[in-house]
């Protein structure tokens, strides 16, 4: 019996979902289970100044609000550009296997800390 395109595609994805990379080691199991948190501790830091202000509205409070922002906006922002790295890593293990994921991801990588946190700190 033939198995047809539905039966190539099944075994097509199973051997990408566990086929390790060439330059990290890691499968892109690994990259889900690090984007998934990355992505839940990206939700509780960027929406935790919306659940302040809303606490303290209208209260006179403004400083201390927006000192606990930009607390909550710094890890928000690592967590942030860790779970697009992640997600990055998985789409082009699967894609592109070896040197070029790495690549690609370090680059990414490269440009998050440079625009979010170096770039601000030097013109501060």
């Amino acid at each position: 019996m033939d198995p047809g395109i539905h039966g190539t595609r099944r075994r097509g994805i199973q051997a990408t979902n566990h086929r390790p990379s060439e330059t990290t080691g890691t499968s892109p199991s690994c990259c889900r289970s690090s984007a998934f948190p990355a992505s839940a501790g990206r939700s509780c830091s960027v929406l935790g100044p919306v659940a302040y202000h809303r606490v303290v509205f209208r209260r006179r409070q403004k400083e201390p609000l927006v000192r606990a922002a930009s607390v909550m906006a710094t890890p928000g922002l690592a967590t942030v550009g860790l779970a697009i790295c992640a997600a990055v890593l998985l789409a082009t293990t699967t894609v592109a296997t070896g040197l070029p994921a790495g690549l690609i991801t370090v680059f990414l990588a490269v440009v998050f800390v440079s625009l979010w946190f170096v770039f601000p700190l030097a013109h501060r």
